[in-house]
């Protein structure tokens, strides 16, 4: 089982409106989660009540009653039982697994904001995708640590928690699924952050692509961020987001005073 982490802090909204799209500086990150499977063994031994084996004291559990007289009864049940494990693991590489987005409002000034800026399709969210039962999303950071986090499903910890949008099955079985997410991290470093060309909703449309889902991408999500890439905006942008960036490093170092 592993730790849950908490969302971080979010990045003030200043100097452009694109920033609006900053999921929040991290200051720790996840891990990916191991993959694990654990099989029952039949250990046989559930041989007849009428039979005796000078042998019961020593037997070996993992070798099958049969071999250690344990009777045609016993060793119908552990064959039953090997059969049982066999299906079990077919039934869990078949199950289908299903993917939700879930949509968040930067914070409460942004919420009132969308309910006009959606009619221009100009909508400021946060976003993340929910599989096997854990939330995924994207934040700001300055290392090149993943900046790949995860918290319960509709619980971040900043943003105001909207709606969320079924994406469908994904084709993957579970491990397939856990080694895209593991992908996912080792190229999604924190300090790769955009307001604009790599945020949140960015990854999260790419998350969902690599799942292989049935549902597409809803284009309303990305309203802000596809203004953003305007010949116009894109520079400010740009501008905006590298003087936040030393603001916030300023603002964490040291303050020395000088007494003279």
């Amino acid at each position: 089982v592993f730790p849950r982490l908490h969302a971080p802090p979010s990045i003030p909204l200043v100097a452009s409106y694109a920033l609006a799209m900053g999921a929040g500086r991290s200051t720790s990150m996840a891990t990916a989660p191991g993959i694990a499977a654990s099989i029952a063994v039949p250990t046989g031994r559930g041989e007849d009540q009428h039979l005796t084996d000078d042998r019961e004291g020593s037997r070996d559990p993992l070798l099958p009653s049969a071999m250690l007289g344990g009777g045609a009864s016993a060793a119908r049940r552990d064959i039953d039982d090997s059969a049982s494990i066999a299906e079990a693991s077919v039934c869990s590489a078949e199950r289908r697994h299903q993917v939700w987005l879930n949509v968040y409002d930067i914070n409460a000034v942004t919420s009132y904001l969308n309910v006009a800026l959606l009619t221009v399709n100009l909508g400021a969210f946060h976003c993340g995708v929910e599989v096997l039962g854990d939330e995924w999303f994207f934040a700001w950071g300055e290392s090149d640590l993943s900046g790949v986090m995860w918290n319960e499903p509709k619980s971040h910890q900043v943003h105001i928690y909207r709606q969320s949008l079924c994406m469908g099955e994904s084709s993957l079985t579970e491990e397939e699924i856990r080694h895209v997410v593991a992908d996912a991290m080792d190229t999604w470093p924190s300090n790769s952050y955009h307001p604009v060309n790599r945020n949140c909703v960015t990854f999260a449309e790419e998350l969902v692509a690599a799942l292989r889902v049935s549902e597409p991408f809803p284009v309303w999500v990305r309203g802000a961020i596809d203004a953003g890439k305007s010949c116009i905006l894109s520079p400010i942008a740009d501008w905006a987001w590298r003087w936040l960036k030393w603001y916030c490093r300023r603002s964490t170092e040291p303050q020395h005073l000088e007494i003279g």
